[in-house]
Formats: structure tokens, C-alpha cells, sequence
């Protein structure tokens, strides 16, 4: 996440997600990793502001003592507390090649999952070309390096939000209700595992 973006409306969509999943109690204790990617640390106005933004409560996100996302990765995954799920905020969203401080990595993604039944809901951006194809890609990396991870993905336009679990009848839930609450033709953004290419 950049502060150039704070505020934008994509700030309102990702908390009025994460809000759906909490009322329903699809999701628990959530975590959020803003992977701030400014050259400095964010203000605590900034912070605030973000918090406020995505619905939160103040003990929600994850500050790293203001650090940004530039450092040891692992460490600064290291700091996730373990008996959460977590919502990942990166710039632009999952890597499937080597990535940068734009993305996470598939990998990272695989350690916050190993032997939980945690949830993590991912942001990602638009890319060049296709972005339907861009998701089906991301979704087909994750089933083929995350041993039996399972997603629902909510497409957005030009920006979608991954959501991942090794509990896969947590994602079902998830799934079925994100349909529910979007109904008639918008249930089609929502689609996961199983959809026909």
C-alpha cells in the first residue's frame, strides 16, 4: 500500500469486504498488513485514517513500529500473529514470477497458511492484458505450489481480492455468502476453484 492511494475508493470496497466477512462471522480476529511501500513510514494520522478506512479496530493492524515493506521479508512476515486471519494489502498483488516489494510471493503466502485453518484475503491489482486471465493464473499458481489450498476470488472490474485457506469448507462459506450478498448477475464476480475457464 502507498499513501498516494489513501483514501481512494478502493480503501471503502476493501473494508466494506472485510466488514461483510466479519457481521457474518465468516472470518475472525483480523489482521491487517498494510506492506507499506513509501520510502518513509507512514504518519500516525495515516494509520488512522487507513484504519478508519477499511473499518477497523485500532488493535487490527499491524504496524511493524512503522516500518515499511523494504526490509527482511521474513521477518516482516514473522510478525503476523499466528491465531489470525489476515488481509494483505500489497501495492499490487500476488506474484507469480520473482516479485518485488509490490507483490507477495506465493511462498509467503504458503507460510502464513502452513498447518492453520486461518483465512487470507490478498488485494490485487490489475496487471497489462487480460485481468481475468491474470486471476486464473495467480489462482492456478497458488493450487499447484500450496499443497491443498483452496481460493474464492471476488473480480472487481480491474481489481480483485483473493481469498485463501487450507479449510476448504471455510471457503465455501465464504464463497456462498460473498454470492448471497452480491445476488442476481453481480454473484458472478465471485467465483473460485471450480469455475470454467
Amino acid at each position: 500500500m502507498n499513501s498516494k492511494f489513501l483514501g481512494d475508493a478502493l480503501d471503502h470496497w476493501k473494508g466494506c469486504l472485510i466488514s461483510i466477512l466479519l457481521n457474518s462471522r465468516l472470518i475472525r480476529n483480523i489482521a491487517v498488513e498494510p506492506m507499506i511501500t513509501d520510502a518513509r513510514p507512514w504518519s500516525k494520522d495515516d494509520l488512522e485514517t487507513y484504519r478508519r478506512l477499511l473499518r477497523l479496530e485500532s488493535t487490527s493492524l499491524i504496524c511493524h513500529d512503522q516500518s515499511t515493506f523494504s526490509g527482511s521479508r521474513e521477518e516482516y512476515f514473522g510478525a503476523v500473529p499466528k491465531d489470525v486471519d489476515v488481509f494483505l494489502d500489497p501495492d499490487t498483488g500476488i506474484a507469480t514470477g520473482t516479485g518485488g516489494r509490490k507483490h507477495v510471493k506465493i511462498l509467503e503466502l504458503g507460510k502464513l497458511l502452513a498447518k492453520s485453518d486461518r483465512v487470507l484475503m490478498v488485494y490485487q491489482h490489475s496487471a497489462r492484458g487480460s485481468f481475468h486471465e491474470r486471476l486464473l493464473k495467480i489462482r492456478d499458481r497458488l493450487a499447484r505450489d500450496i499443497s491443498g489450498v483452496r481460493c474464492t476470488i471476488y473480480e472487481c472490474g480491474r481489481v480483485a481480492v483473493f481469498v485463501i485457506s487450507l479449510n476448504e469448507d471455510r471457503i465455501h462459506r465464504i464463497q456462498n455468502a460473498l454470492k448471497e450478498h452480491l445476488r442476481g448477475t453481480a454473484d458472478s464476480r465471485v467465483w473460485g476453484d471450480n469455475r470454467a475457464t
